[in-house]
């Protein structure tokens, strides 16, 4: 069974926040759910770690931020997804733009994994980081190696793809993104 992360921004309107994502949902029922565009829903076990312990035994990952839970002030919307998810739902958490693109992205972390024979010879030869490993043998996933690598890298589509897009949002400390995750 894997998890999921589900990802929204909200932005601070006269000190009240509005959600920024399109959405929708049945107007006549108040508690239809609401289908709203994820900005960001790829599966990253390493990012999960970082922004909210999720999935961090081994890794042993510090935080972004703390763990917050949901905020008193969330927007209706995001109070609403919150309630639809209920106990399926957990780590709930949030950091601001300001946060996530001030934090040390480019920092090394040490890693250490199993990989196939054929990665384990292009390691050796180019130094070039697997892309798939797993923390203990399994099936073709024989050959252990240690490598280091950014943080930027192992996150790379929530850094090059998502985090970009947030300055659009309005200021940074004005901008904040709220996620959780499902298993």
């Amino acid at each position: 069974m894997g998890a999921d992360i589900h990802l929204w921004v909200e932005t601070r309107v006269a000190k009240s926040w509005q959600f920024a994502n399109r959405y929708t949902t049945d107007t006549t029922d108040p508690e239809a759910w609401v289908e709203w565009e994820e900005p960001f829903c790829e599966r990253n076990y390493l990012l999960f770690a970082l922004l909210a312990n999720v999935r961090n035994a081994r890794t042993k990952f510090e935080p972004i931020v703390p763990v917050r839970g949901v905020p008193t002030d969330i927007s209706e919307v995001g109070a609403r997804i919150v309630r639809e998810w209920e106990f399926d739902g957990h780590s709930h958490s949030w950091a601001t733009a300001a946060e996530l693109l001030q934090y040390s992205w480019n920092d090394l972390v040490a890693l250490q994994g199993f990989v196939k024979v054929q990665d384990a010879a292009i390691w050796r030869e180019l130094q070039q980081a697997p892309r798939a490993w797993v923390h203990e043998p399994w099936g073709d996933y024989s050959e252990s190696i240690s490598w280091s690598e950014t943080k930027a890298s192992l996150c790379d589509g929530f850094v090059s793809e998502f985090l970009p897009t947030l300055p659009g949002y309005g200021p940074l400390d004005d901008t904040r993104v709220l996620f959780f995750f499902d298993n």
